[in-house]
């Protein structure tokens, strides 16, 4: 969570706008850039990112990703459906607790 809250403060600290984080997912950019592929890694990380999202008071608004090119344990749906997946579902519980 701590790339995550530095991301938010440098684009506070640059532009002092509020910041939309158009897209959100689970990746480890360090030492290189690898996805997580673990559902319970992906889950916690959802978890985790809303609520540091949710109180930041320099994020105006968050959505998690559509998953476009990545492994279907990151994508909201199953197979392109209109079925919640694992992660889907993690981010629409994640959610609830705030709307």
């Amino acid at each position: 969570m701590q790339g995550v809250q530095d991301d938010i403060d440098h684009y506070w600290n640059t532009y002092g706008k509020p910041t939309w984080v158009t897209e959100f997912t689970c990746v480890s950019d360090q030492p290189r850039w690898e996805p997580c592929e673990d559902q319970a890694q992906i889950s916690r990380f959802i978890s985790d990112v809303v609520d540091l999202l949710e109180k930041n008071e320099h994020v105006m608004a968050y959505a998690y990703t559509d998953g476009g090119g990545l492994s279907p344990n990151r994508t909201p749906t199953s197979n392109d459906g209109p079925k919640l997946s694992g992660s889907g579902r993690t981010y629409l519980n994640a959610i609830k607790k705030y709307h």
